[in-house]
């Protein structure tokens, strides 16, 4: 460390790092080269616990100077650390090269590394086979400690433990990364252990909750792989009785449910599993659906429980038809949800959306589900164009004093549910939505970013709605349309294309609200209603230059994996162009009914009985 006395700009750990890297080179003793991950995994320790900006720089150098490809024989040799059977052994020197390589995981593909792949494995492995190497390469003798009842020995061993299952969570961010692990014989076993053992229950949930959650993220990461990688994980998880059965205990349990979102990643595995099997737990299905409508669950596990119903619902119409009859009134307690802007969290609103698209699209049954379905919709979806109407800037204030909605008698959203709900927000009528709570707007983009999303995903629904139910029944346009906000049906294509005129940037938010409205045309022609054909026109006249304006983003947009990648909802897969060119020729041939259905009528009761 001669260096530090001699080089002030030691200080700053910069030359400290390339002095450690420094050792670890060829040409160097063995007690030099284990100096060298000390120094270097002190200073690894020390930025992530403080985490400071000043500290980038050096973060940089560190992934720059030991993940590169240059530096391939540095990582091979700290890999090779790991390995609990190497000579000479320090236990020290092992945990700094553990921090390190955790550090720098991100950036290692496993197959340029097939032989130090068993040293990593070995970081997890059982306390037993841990003590016998340590107490043999420590040179303890038999009375020096007590085993795993040794707290220092039972932290070390958590500790190299903890690191295993962080460096391969970041391992598996990579795909191939997670086929080399799957093919790896006993490795799966191995990380799936701490769950599949049932430590929590077997022992006490505070001594092993960080490494059962560890092991949970872990299993998230491989299940969600794609391809025949996922595949094959998610199918040996299935078929193995006692990892089931340990993460169905998991979530029953009381004490595992006050450990701190512990019980999410168990829901995320499980609904994998699940969109893989045609026979889906019904009890799952109705635990999902208990969490996301009871008022008294924690924010995570709602919203965890919103995305795992909105992937199932579209994963089959036998997924759907369970979540319908899950519980008595699912559709009006969804439907609340929808319409609820009193919510501080609007991925519940969102969520709900989701949800209640992929029941439209996917439940084709013509039963009594599918009828509460019809009616509730036709009583929803009008109050959320209302909304979609007010963040769009296109309605005041004035029309928008709310109440909590509240359900009548008989479980159906009634007549007042959405004349007093708007709580406590403000809008600058620039698609900016801000909040008088918080004057200072620190979260501004944020809210801006939830708000798009909130709209865009609210119209979606509304767009399947009636493509999906309305168009296919005369009766249920009716009273849609009888109910539409802002003066009815007549003033519909008006209300669109100043909504148009609104999604002028071209951005992919704008681009998605644009092919929804071009949707929406696509359905409203599909209606027996009177709409003015001057307004079609002039709707049809912005949607064509918007189409022109966005071309450029359009054609960009393909290359996203699917613009909604956790895949809770169907994809716009179809370019504006072509939906706007579709929309266009069904105007040009559309010819107003004889029959106006209430144009110019004051929105009436959305009770249909």
């Amino acid at each position: 460390m001669k260096g530090c006395s001699k080089d002030p700009t030691f200080a700053n750990g910069k030359n400290l790092v390339t002095y450690a890297v420094d050792l670890m080179g060829p040409n160097k003793s063995p007690e030099e080269y284990q100096s060298g991950p000390r120094i270097l995994g002190t200073l690894i320790s020390c930025f992530e616990q403080r985490k400071p900006a000043k500290f980038n720089g050096q973060r940089m150098l560190i992934r720059h100077l030991i993940g590169s490809s240059s530096s391939s024989h540095i990582l091979q040799k700290l890999l090779q650390m790991l390995d609990s059977r190497s000579r000479p052994y320090d236990r020290m020197a092992r945990e700094c090269a553990a921090t390190i390589v955790a550090f720098v995981a991100d950036d290692i593909h496993l197959e340029q590394f097939p032989e130090e792949l068993l040293c990593l494995s070995s970081l997890i492995e059982t306390f037993e086979d841990w003590y016998v190497r340590d107490w043999y390469q420590q040179g303890r003798n038999e009375s020096s400690d007590s085993g795993i009842d040794n707290p220092d020995l039972r932290e070390n061993y958590v500790t190299l433990l903890s690191h295993g299952m962080l460096i391969f969570h970041k391992l598996a961010s990579n795909g191939n990364n997670c086929r080399v692990i799957s093919k790896t014989q006993g490795l799966l076993s191995k990380i799936m252990a701490p769950v599949t053992g049932d430590l929590l229950h077997r022992t006490d949930h505070p001594t092993w909750i960080k490494i059962v959650k560890l092991s949970l993220i872990l299993m998230v990461r491989l299940v969600a792989a794609p391809g025949e990688t996922g595949a094959k994980v998610r199918e040996e998880i299935s078929t193995d009785k006692e990892t089931m059965g340990s993460m169905e205990r998991i979530l029953s349990c009381d004490k595992c449910k006050e450990c701190d979102g512990l019980h999410i990643p168990v829901m995320e595995i499980f609904t994998q599993i699940y969109m893989d099997s045609k026979n889906i737990e019904r009890n799952f299905i109705k635990m999902l659906v208990r969490i996301f409508t009871g008022d008294n669950e924690d924010s995570s596990s709602r919203k965890m429980a919103g995305e795992a119903l909105a992937k199932l619902s579209l994963h089959s119409e036998c997924s759907a038809g369970i979540i319908l009859k899950a519980e008595d009134d699912v559709v009006d307690h969804l439907s609340k949800i929808l319409i609820d802007l009193q919510l501080q969290n609007k991925a519940y609103i969102i969520g709900a959306a989701e949800i209640l698209e992929n029941l439209c699209s996917q439940y084709t049954t013509d039963d009594e589900c599918l009828n509460e379905l019809k009616i509730a919709m036709t009583a929803a979806i009008p109050k959320a164009l209302g909304e979609i109407y007010y963040f769009c800037g296109l309605v005041g204030d004035e029309t928008h004093t709310r109440t909590q909605p509240q359900l009548s008698d008989q479980g159906r959203l009634s007549d007042t549910d959405i004349e007093n709900q708007r709580g406590h927000q403000q809008d600058n009528h620039q698609g900016n939505i801000t909040s008088s709570s918080d004057p200072q707007n620190n979260e501004q983009g944020e809210d801006k970013n939830k708000n798009e999303e909130f709209q865009a995903t609210s119209f979606s629904l509304c767009v399947t709605v009636c493509d999906k139910l309305i168009s296919a029944d005369t009766d249920l346009a009716y009273h849609f349309y009888a109910n539409v906000p802002a003066n009815g049906v007549s003033s519909f294509p008006r209300k669109l294309k100043d909504m148009v005129e609104k999604m002028s940037n071209p951005r992919p938010a704008c681009l998605r609200m644009l092919k929804l409205t071009s949707m929406m045309v696509i359905s409203m022609m599909k209606h027996k209603c009177s709409y003015p054909k001057q307004d079609l026109e002039s709707l049809m006249e912005s949607l064509s230059t918007a189409s022109k304006d966005m071309f450029l983003l359009d054609g960009c947009m393909i290359f996203a994996n699917g613009e909604d990648g956790a895949m809770r909802r169907k994809p716009l897969r179809r370019s504006l162009v072509s939906l706007v060119e579709e929309a266009q020729e069904l105007v040009d041939k559309y010819e107003p009914h004889e029959i106006d259905v209430l144009a110019s009528s004051t929105p009436v009761s959305g009770n249909t009985n």
